[in-house]
């Protein structure tokens, strides 16, 4: 699924890594997070988290890195003043969507899984 999702991301001019690809969908499952909650749910450092979401900011945000992919974008917490809240921007809203139907559609389609063959007793 992630080779499918960064597939149709090339195919509209994103270019992602792996971990800028899952910070983008942990942030389109969980709107309004922070960095140190997307850190803990990467299992990566503050740093680590900060550097990721700063190549998925929208272009002109301040700390965004070229080439800023303009999926998220980091607001004032409401919660806390001193943190960054990480949501959509509409671009990662509509890939979000799109990505949605890939993820289902897979769902849908995908082969079960094998199953063991049942253990032949003497």
């Amino acid at each position: 699924m992630l080779t499918v999702a960064l597939g149709r991301l090339r195919e509209r001019g994103v270019e992602l890594n792996v971990s800028q690809l899952t910070a983008y969908l942990y942030v389109c499952e969980n709107e309004g997070l922070n960095l140190s909650e997307l850190a803990s749910v990467m299992s990566v450092t503050n740093q680590v988290a900060s550097y990721t979401v700063r190549g998925l900011l929208a272009p002109g945000q301040p700390r965004a890195i070229d080439p800023a992919a303009g999926l998220i974008r980091a607001d004032v917490s409401d919660n806390d003043g001193r943190a960054l809240a990480l949501n959509l921007t509409p671009r990662g809203a509509q890939l979000r969507d799109e990505l949605d139907e890939v993820i289902r559609a897979g769902l849908i389609f995908a082969p079960a899984p094998a199953r063991a063959p049942a253990a032949v007793r003497p």
